[in-house]
């Protein structure tokens, strides 16, 4: 909750909805009851790519898996907008991060995706 708080404080969140655990699974493949915590948000229209997801690993060990997740995300993501949707193309290409730390996960698209992984490591 409280790198929940720390990220989503620096970050625009208008334009997102807090997911459940059903739509996790759904866009990212992942099982929330595998992990410690989960938080998405994720955008209220499909026109839209603005996304945050937070994963509090059990173990160090499921970051990979995590991270493959994401890249498999937001590569979905990218073929959705490419050729359309340049703006959001853009947010997906240029203001993405996904870092993982310790046995944190972070993945942001948002024009304050730098804020963003500042407030994260600033959070560890």
């Amino acid at each position: 909750e409280e790198m929940e708080q720390a990220v989503t404080s620096v970050l625009e969140l208008s334009m997102m909805q807090k997911a459940d655990n059903q739509m996790i699974r759904r866009l990212y493949g992942l099982n929330p009851a595998d992990y410690e915590a989960c938080v998405l948000y994720y955008p209220l229209t499909n026109m839209e790519a603005e996304e945050l997801l937070l994963v509090k690993l059990k173990d160090a060990a499921q970051g990979e898996a995590v991270r493959e997740a994401v890249e498999t995300r937001l590569q979905t993501q990218k073929d959705s907008f490419e050729g359309y949707g340049i703006s959001q193309f853009d947010l997906l290409t240029n203001h993405s991060v996904c870092r993982v730390s310790g046995n944190y996960v972070l993945f942001v698209v948002n024009e304050a995706s730098d804020a963003a992984l500042q407030a994260f490591l600033g959070a560890l």
